[in-house]
């Protein structure tokens, strides 16, 4: 494991110690196994505690009790690494595995592999929020249990690795868990979007026993004035809090989604301070777009400028570097990786290349996934195209400090290449915020 300054660690509840003689014992009550370390561990456990600390903190703090050289403090980590491989303490890094999963990511869209999917089961919802972009008029009728068993039959014939379930919110559905628990059975990794409404405690054990990749909630504000707002469902805040803390208990990974907007931007570090203490990593977002029916009224509760380019300066402090080092080859860059290693399925069997961008291309009523992965004309030319065919992007200076979405481009433009206002105002903000300007 590899410990950077922007890892937070705390003790285990169930982590008890005491010093006896010249060793430090240690005992992890759930396991029913104890451990033995030299007894200046009993200053580290002290300093680190039980709630989360930041670990260039806890450098800072053993300083001050032992005269500490470089080579001490090496030590230092490595005796942290292994008392996080003990699970002695907890690390929290909302970053932590990001640079293997977008190694993966890169290999299987260089070749065309399909590797995840977004199944978005229905588009009914127990909460109204009101930047919502789910806006869908149609009759058609949603896919049945049976027909949804089909499609994960086709995903693993597919060698499809990952699967999300989104919705509106699935557990509107009462098949809902039997559909989770065959995609599991079927050995996919499985990641669930929900804002947790109907999921009571027997609900959230049942899934915790699935070994689930990861259960995602949204969530609005540090507060339920300022979330519950948004949800425009009184209550709401409490309740998916307490499902995120509960399968946290059970052993499940758990994030928060939390969309910035007017509403709740300036709340922006009370809710990662919230997040921070309950050890739940939290994924900012400050887009805020169109309709699925192409209405831009959401766009009246985008972020003022202003506060976008402090919670940029703020959240990405540490990874200036990584922003002035970065360079963009136009000619083989992709725009995304929807349509390359990723697809959409809705409700109704209709397959996107995402769930924003364009027209069907293909129902699974009718064409089966491999059919249109392989053969779809619309997916083989969407695969030539790289950053060079964006128009006027291309040879933009803020490119590398770009965040072009073309699904988001097409809903506010009508075309997938096609610059729009927020691409373009926010990578200035990177661009200022990155090179100290306001």
């Amino acid at each position: 494991m590899i410990i950077n300054d922007d890892l937070n660690i705390r003790l285990f509840s169930d982590v008890f110690y005491r010093q006896y003689g010249d060793e430090c014992y240690v005992w992890k009550t759930s396991k029913q196994q104890m451990f033995s370390y030299d007894h200046t561990l009993i200053d580290v456990l002290n300093n680190i505690g039980f709630k989360f600390i930041n670990i260039k903190s806890l450098i800072d703090k053993v300083k001050e009790v032992y005269n500490i050289e470089s080579d001490d403090i090496e030590n230092i980590y490595e005796l942290i690494c292994d008392l996080i491989n003990n699970e002695i303490i907890e690390s929290y890094n909302q970053n932590e595995n990001e640079t293997d999963d977008l190694e993966l990511e890169d290999f299987t869209a260089e070749r065309h592999i399909l590797y995840g999917v977004l199944f978005e089961l229905t588009y009914s919802c127990n909460e109204k929020c009101k930047h919502c972009y789910v806006d869908y008029k149609g009759n058609d009728s949603p896919l049945n249990t049976s027909q949804i068993y089909s499609v994960i039959d086709q995903l693993v014939e597919a060698n499809v690795n990952n699967i999300v379930f989104s919705g509106g919110d699935i557990f509107t559905r009462n098949d809902a868990f039997d559909i989770i628990r065959y995609a599991v059975s079927k050995r996919m990794l499985v990641d669930i979007y929900t804002n947790g409404l109907a999921l009571d405690d027997a609900m959230i054990f049942k899934l915790a026993k699935l070994n689930l990749r990861s259960v995602q909630c949204s969530i609005y504000g540090s507060n339920a004035l300022i979330h519950d707002n948004i949800t425009a469902i009184k209550g709401s805040f409490n309740k998916t809090i307490d499902v995120l803390v509960k399968f946290k208990l059970c052993g499940t990974p758990v994030s928060m989604k939390v969309p910035l907007m007017k509403d709740n931007i300036k709340d922006f570090e009370n809710i990662k301070k919230l997040a921070m203490e309950l050890g739940i990593p939290p994924q900012f977002s400050t887009s805020i777009r169109p309709t699925m029916q192409g209405n831009n009224d959401n766009l009246n509760l985008r972020a003022e400028i202003d506060d976008i380019y402090n919670f940029i300066k703020l959240q990405y402090k540490n990874k200036i570097k990584e922003f002035k080092e970065k360079t963009v080859d136009v000619n083989k860059e992709l725009i995304c990786r929807a349509g390359f290693n990723s697809l959409t399925i809705n409700p109704f069997g209709d397959v996107y290349i995402c769930e924003s961008l364009g027209d069907s291309i293909g129902n699974l009523k009718e064409t089966s996934l491999l059919d249109i992965w392989n053969n779809s004309s619309i997916l083989k030319e969407w695969r030539k195209h790289r950053q060079k065919d964006l128009e006027e992007c291309a040879a933009c200076n803020l490119l590398t400090f770009c965040h072009f979405c073309p699904a988001q481009a097409y809903l506010e433009t009508g075309q997938w290449n096609k610059k729009y206002d927020e691409a373009c105002t926010y990578a200035q903000c990177y661009f200022n915020a990155v090179n100290g300007k306001c």
